[in-house]
């Protein structure tokens, strides 16, 4: 039903009827397929299963900034190559200066994930792309200057 409260209820009972190891990897798989993706991602850090939060955040980057600060020790490339993805993705439809905000915002946040360099090659591609969007420039330079 959505509720991650469940997930140490049912843990309890199937480690108490010994069952819950054999269990465990369909329990999963049953969760990510009820479509419930705030309660499976937040069941995936509870149990440290980085490995199967990596997929699906890359198959749905729903909420990316908020889920890469979970992997970005163990899986930096991919959190950069897929922050890299997103943030082209949401600039290309941001029409006004509000929008290029929370954009710079999640370069930023690139940034202190020690993503510079793919912060840099971004933020150089989007100068290039947009040069007829002042707003967007100035605000790409704000962040540039975090570099």
């Amino acid at each position: 039903m959505g509720n991650e409260k469940f997930w140490g209820v049912l843990k309890q009972i199937y480690n108490k009827c010994g069952v819950w190891n054999e269990n465990y990897g369909s329990l999963l798989n049953e969760l990510k397929d009820s479509k419930r993706t705030v309660c499976y991602r937040s069941i995936l850090i509870s149990e440290n299963e980085k490995k199967r939060l990596l997929d699906d955040v890359m198959e749905n980057p729903y909420d990316l900034f908020y889920y890469g600060k979970y992997l970005v020790k163990e899986y930096p490339e991919q959190v950069y190559e897929l922050c890299y993805k997103e943030i082209s993705k949401s600039c290309a439809q941001a029409k006004d200066r509000r929008e290029y905000k929370k954009i710079t915002k999640n370069i930023a946040q690139l940034i202190k994930w020690k993503g510079n360099d793919t912060a840099k090659s971004l933020i150089e591609e989007l100068m290039q792309r947009y040069p007829r969007k002042p707003a967007l420039l100035d605000e790409l330079e704000k962040v540039e200057k975090k570099l």
